[in-house]
């Protein structure tokens, strides 16, 4: 349990490797018609734990502690608990198809619709009917024991995932603990459009739409160590099998009929072999527009795969490694890093420096 809440409170919750450095991104002077609030913040904080960019092509940088920043041409304007945001702590932004713009936090989620935030409230399935469709957004809602959240376009339901026998395959007895296993840390969808789900210590599940498929590995749980990284990103492979919460193993999903099941797969690929030893775990990846896989760890290293050839980054500003929280790829191709000590950053093409408003 010690070991649950460290983690937690570490924030665990080109040519080949170089193109040409690409421009920063234009805002269009219309996206200003939404914000209510004159431009209230001169520069973002240092402690930034995700970024997103909108279909108006405006930045959303959500801060560890002091609410959330909207970039538009007029400036950066701060929204806070003042304003209505459920809370300062932001953990994920998302937009849905009418470009509502979602905040979420570990104490639910806000709705900001241009104007005003509107709290939404969940629902308990009481019947936990899971239902999968491309518009659904997905929330983690930081690890609440209700373990995930679908919100619909109107109802946000709060659902189960299905209780497994934890003891038999990881040897953990949760009768006592105050915290879940099953408290989801990772959603994510693969190209294909199944869900896939990481939690504190039960491993990590993929949801078709029909059926679950419980990915019940060690190493997906307690590991040998007595680390707990839990599986906070899981991301597809350049050969579309699955890598999840580290590199220990890859998981790859074979259909068989109407079950499915998965084989495990050693290592990264043969030629890197050392590639497990120095990244035991990655707790935020993305695939870029070319296909490559960009994965982080809080230590402030990131590697970059092409499917064949690895090239391993390490960041720091004025001598100061970054204790990164999340990468990010925006419309235009620019990958950003998001950090606990040096705010934004932004890939040059050679190294990552940090992001001028």
């Amino acid at each position: 349990m010690k070991l649950i809440i460290a983690w937690l409170l570490l924030g665990i919750t080109f040519n080949l490797f170089s193109d040409c450095k690409t421009p920063a991104p234009s805002i269009s002077s219309d996206l200003n018609q939404t914000d209510q609030l004159q431009p209230s913040a001169q520069t973002l904080p240092q402690e930034i734990w995700t970024m997103f960019q909108s279909e108006d092509n405006s930045y959303w940088f959500g801060s560890n502690g002091m609410g959330v920043f909207h970039q538009t041409m007029q400036g950066l304007t701060q929204y806070t608990i003042e304003d209505d945001l459920i809370s300062n702590t932001i953990r994920g932004i998302q937009e849905d198809e009418q470009g509502m713009i979602y905040i979420e936090t570990p104490e639910g989620v806000s709705q900001y619709d241009g104007r005003t935030f509107h709290n939404l409230t969940p629902v308990i399935s009481t019947t936990n009917q899971w239902e999968l469709h491309p518009e659904d957004l997905w929330f983690n809602c930081n690890g609440d024991a209700g373990d995930i959240f679908r919100y619909d376009g109107n109802t946000m339901y709060q659902l189960q995932l299905p209780r497994q026998d934890l003891m038999s395959a990881f040897g953990i007895d949760t009768t006592h603990e105050r915290f879940s296993p099953y408290s989801v840390f990772g959603v994510d969808k693969d190209l294909q459009g199944n869900l896939w789900i990481g939690t504190a210590t039960a491993g990590a599940f993929r949801f078709d739409g029909d059926e679950f498929l419980w990915v019940r590995e060690p190493e997906l749980s307690v590991l040998p160590d007595q680390r707990v990284p839990g599986v906070r990103s899981m991301l597809q492979d350049t050969d579309s099998s699955m890598l999840l919460s580290n590199f220990v193993h890859r998981y790859e999903v074979i259909q068989m009929g109407t079950m499915s099941t998965y084989k495990v797969k050693k290592g990264f690929t043969e030629d890197v072999p050392y590639f497990i030893d120095r990244l035991p775990y990655f707790n935020s990846g993305i695939r870029d527009h070319r296909n490559q896989l960009w994965m982080t760890t809080y230590s402030g290293t990131v590697y970059q795969y092409d499917g064949d050839h690895l090239l391993e980054h390490h960041v720091q500003i004025n001598g100061k490694s970054a204790a990164i929280i999340s990468i990010y790829e925006d419309r235009y191709h620019n990958i950003f890093l998001c950090t606990q000590n040096l705010g934004v950053l932004r890939w040059t093409g050679l190294r990552f420096d940090p992001y001028e408003l």
